[in-house]
């Protein structure tokens, strides 16, 4: 049972973006998925709202994010694990992030996974591509009873932005909770996330190193050719593919 929990955890880590989704696997089987550091689950938070909003990667006042690169750790399995990379983000009706997360597995190799997403009010589509495998598109659509649930963003005392979602899939429910820091012209500055699915818990954290001030375009979100092709979800098996 805790091998087929676990296997859900990687499924619902990997597509879900309500977050940036920095994915990855490796032996033995962590999940990359991706957003920032901070506050925890002790933190001074209010309680959330009730109401279900759309999930937003960023607190609203984070209206872009141009040419980001960042340094962090992931938690999970008990180890911890520095990751580096870079972020491109466009808020508005339709919000667009352009992702890399860089790292080294247990065998010193590095691997790269670069991800496109596309959120609407009706579904989120991600796209992946591994160095590991460079020649294909991976991709994966939230929509309908398994779109992710958010909470609307809150501040904390402490100036804390959170907000949590819940991702319902093959029976299974995980739970995604969000802090974030903001500088006082409102970019990014770090970003945490954990992840939690039948009572286990990994974590991502990031901070910012760089970003630009020119907004993108969202012609800067086009995805590679490779990627306009393979409409099929991603099965629960090709997401082990990082071994």
């Amino acid at each position: 049972m805790k091998t087929q929990t676990r296997t859900q955890k990687r499924r619902l880590t990997f597509i879900t973006t309500a977050a940036l989704v920095l994915v990855g696997s490796f032996q033995p089987k962590p999940v990359l998925a991706a957003s920032g550091t901070l506050c925890g689950a002790g933190c001074d938070a209010p309680a959330l709202a009730s109401e279900v909003f759309p999930p937003t990667p960023f607190p609203p006042q984070v209206q872009f994010i141009s040419n980001g690169k960042y340094t962090g750790t992931l938690q999970t399995h008990g180890m911890t694990m520095p990751i580096t990379g870079t972020l491109d983000y466009l808020s508005g009706a339709t919000q667009y992030t352009k992702l890399q997360v860089s790292f080294d597995n247990p065998g010193g190799k590095e691997i790269t996974r670069d991800s496109w997403v596309i959120i609407t009010p009706a579904d989120i589509t991600e796209c992946d591509i591994v160095s590991t495998d460079p020649t294909t598109c991976r991709k994966e659509v939230l929509s309908g009873d398994s779109y992710p649930q958010c909470t609307g963003w809150s501040v904390t005392p402490r100036g804390v932005w959170i907000s949590e979602c819940t991702v319902t899939a093959l029976g299974d429910q995980a739970t995604f909770d969000f802090s974030a820091v903001l500088s006082t012209d409102n970019k990014l500055v770090q970003l945490k996330e954990n992840i939690t699915i039948g009572g286990m818990t990994d974590s991502i954290a990031i901070t910012m190193t760089e970003q630009g001030t020119t907004p993108p375009l969202p012609s800067d979100f086009n995805r590679p050719s490779i990627c306009s092709t393979g409409e099929n979800t991603i099965p629960l098996n090709l997401l082990l593919w990082l071994l």
